[in-house]
């Protein structure tokens, strides 16, 4: 008998159970803490508004570090992630990694959608000042800057391969990092949103991005007639 085939994916593999397990794991820690804002007392409020306070007088009086802010806050907007993302995953459609692209796209989607229906059944104020630095529309919790940063992240993570060399899997991780604590800070810096908006964006992005790696990691049902898949 022959030696096993080995599967030649370059996807790096996710198995169902402990990414439905960091799942459950990750939206009970985003309904705790989006219940203690809905609370809109305590110790987490005080520690918003003294962030965000502190931020805000940080801040204002220096024109270049305001205006520094406004321009990341653009280029890190959630439509540039999702746009970046349509364009990654086309690349990869093309290249034959069709699962790894429409992984990526779903991740984006229910991400997107997950956060606008989480905003709506909060409905947290965002943050007030006498005079804002910036003014946004819209509910406060979860930060859809934070939530889609952090979605596109871990997105593109996943894509690495598993025998990528250790230096490439560390320029990933710390690309991953910088994007998403910048574009966190920068939304606390601008005073539109409180720490825990943040910390909840990245919650509930990471709570889908485990979510659907359960999904498209479950057995998929053979054809009949289908050769059974090789050991490896």
């Amino acid at each position: 008998m022959g030696s096993p085939v080995r599967p030649t994916s370059p996807e790096r593999p996710v198995p169902p159970r402990p990414a439905g397990s960091a799942a459950v794991a990750l939206g009970l820690l985003f309904v705790a803490l989006a219940a203690a804002v809905r609370a809109g007392a305590g110790p987490l409020l005080r520690a918003d508004l003294r962030v965000v306070d502190a931020c805000h007088a940080r801040v204002l009086p220096r024109p270049w570090l305001h205006h520094l802010l406004e321009v990341l806050a653009a280029v890190t907007a959630p439509n540039t992630w999702r746009a970046v993302a349509a364009v990654a995953a086309a690349a990869l459609w093309l290249r034959g990694r069709r699962p790894a692209a429409a992984r990526l796209v779903v991740m984006m989607a229910a991400g997107g959608v997950v956060g606008m229906v989480l905003k709506l059944l909060v409905a947290r104020d965002r943050p007030s000042f006498p005079v804002p630095l910036a003014t946004v529309d819209g509910y406060s919790f979860p930060s859809g800057h934070a939530l889609n940063s952090m979605l596109f992240a871990a997105s593109v993570l996943l894509l690495v391969p598993p025998a990528a060399r250790r230096r490439t899997r560390i320029a990933a991780w710390a690309a991953a990092a910088a994007t998403v604590l910048v574009t966190g800070l920068d939304r606390i810096g601008l005073g539109v949103h409180y720490p825990s908006d943040v910390l909840g964006g990245w919650l509930a992005a990471l709570a889908t991005v485990a979510a659907v790696a359960a999904a498209f990691a479950l057995p998929r049902r053979r054809a009949p007639g289908s050769p059974p898949p090789q050991a490896g």
